[in-house]
This record gives structure tokens, sequence and C-alpha cells, in this order.
């Protein structure tokens, strides 16, 4: 039954975010994970990252930390006319919807790009325009994609590039350059 449900919402929410399109809301359904201080509960930092990068593990580390992380595979963000942007935790195969706090909505402060370091810290994306692909990459989320008409996704790329732009020109190109073991608590994010 979990599963079922599972595979009906993979389809049900491309179409609720479709829908917001035609009515000029700006949002797109994120790849990536959602970490959030305790200090400031209402806002959070979205990281995303090529599929097997470490967002779960990071997602982890930072739980272990004494962080929040409401999130570590698939969001809806969405941005208002001011400008803001918010972002919402979705359900995934490991956060069935009983278990998804699907409730809560974080303002986003920051938006990261995950890459492997030697040591834990945010530094400026050495290339914007490889950033900029990632980010359309967590924005397109692939793992949507096979259920969707060929249609539908020509009409979504346009969309999720323009939403890319407007992140990358609202929170920058920056990295987080994680090591992914240890302790991540001396990080500020």
């Amino acid at each position: 039954i979990r599963h079922n449900r599972q595979l009906i919402l993979r389809q049900i929410i491309p179409c609720a975010v479709q829908a917001g399109w035609k009515k000029g809301i700006v949002s797109a359904l994120f790849h990536g994970a959602m970490l959030v201080s305790p200090e400031n509960d209402s806002e959070c930092t979205l990281v995303f990252g090529v599929s097997g990068m470490g967002k779960s593990t990071l997602a982890s580390r930072w739980k272990t930390a004494g962080g929040i992380a409401p999130a570590d595979d698939m969001l809806l963000i969405f941005q208002r006319s001011d400008g803001e942007v918010f972002a919402r935790p979705l359900p995934t195969w490991s956060r069935y919807p009983e278990r998804a706090d699907m409730k809560r909505c974080f303002k986003v402060k920051q938006v990261l790009r995950l890459q492997r370091g030697d040591a834990d810290s945010v530094v400026p994306a050495s290339e914007s325009l490889d950033w900029t692909l990632d980010c359309n990459k967590a924005l397109m989320f692939h793992h949507y994609f096979p259920v969707l008409t060929q249609e539908t996704v020509r009409k979504t790329a346009p969309v999720c590039m323009d939403f890319c732009e407007k992140l990358r020109l609202r929170f920058g190109t920056f990295d987080l350059r994680a090591t992914l073991n240890g302790n991540i608590q001396d990080l500020t994010l």
C-alpha cells in the first residue's frame, strides 16, 4: 500500500506544480537536502548535488550535530512576488507521508551545491556555469521524468531553467565543500 501511495504522489506532485505555473505561482520540485539550524528554525539552507554526492549523509551528519534536517531528497520550493524563496519537505521513499513533516514551510536563506572537500566550508563556486547546470538538474528532478510525458518534460525544462536563474541571482553561486565524515557542528550555515 505504501509503495502505491508513493507512486501516486510521484505522479500528482509534478501535476500540482504545473497547475501552479498556469496560475503564475513560481515553484519547482527540488532534489536536495534541507538543513535547519536549531537557533533559527524558520529558515533553511538548501543543498543540492549530483546523485551520490552525499546529500543524505550530510543531512544525517547535520542531525547528529544537533541540527534539523526535515528533508534529504525531495522538496517543493517557491518564490513569492516579493522575491522571498520558501521550501517545504515532501514525502520520499524513506519518508512516507505519515512521517514527513509537510506542514512546515521554511524561508530559504542560502542555496549551496555539495562538493567533496578536505574540510567542511562554504566557498564561492569555482565555475558558476557548472553550479547552474547542477542546479538545473536538481530542479528538473530526474526521478520524476520517467513518469512524465515528453510534452510535459519539454514544457518543464524552460520553467526550471528560469527558476534556477532566479535562485542564482538571489543567492549567488556557492559550494559546500564537505568531507562527509566527522562532526559538522563547526560549519555555520
